[in-house]
């Protein structure tokens, strides 16, 4: 029987180095506290524009990075009309954003030891 790997318990997975598992990060626009000063009256608080008043932005909307396929466009040439027309990259899905790099947004990612297997 083959032992476990030390470092994900035999799991295969690790937190992700930026959101440590959670999928979440706190919201740099309100600095966590799910408000902000109104912009219209200045003198009260309201929700956070950027994380809707939750304090929290998924991983991905914060470590995501430019689609190195559209040049973060969201749009390439279209193959079918010798590039005459673009149409959506399938690889951002048109929005000219990647997840992030590190867990891909769900807050986990392989183990770098075991390489997922879960296994010495």
């Amino acid at each position: 029987m083959s032992e476990s790997c030390p470092y994900c318990e035999g799991s295969g997975k690790e937190n992700c180095s930026w959101c440590y598992g959670d999928g979440k990060v706190e919201c740099a626009g309100c600095e966590g506290s799910g408000k902000e000063n109104c912009s219209e009256c200045y003198c009260g608080n309201v929700d956070c524009q950027n994380c809707n008043g939750s304090g929290e932005i998924d991983c991905c909307d914060k470590h995501d990075s430019t689609c190195p396929d559209c040049d973060g466009s969201g749009e390439v040439s279209c193959p079918d009309c010798n590039g005459f027309d673009t149409i959506d990259c399938s690889d951002c899905n048109g929005c000219g954003k990647v997840d992030c790099s590190d867990c891909n947004g769900c807050g986990e990612r392989d183990c770098k030891y075991c390489h997922g297997s879960g296994g010495k």
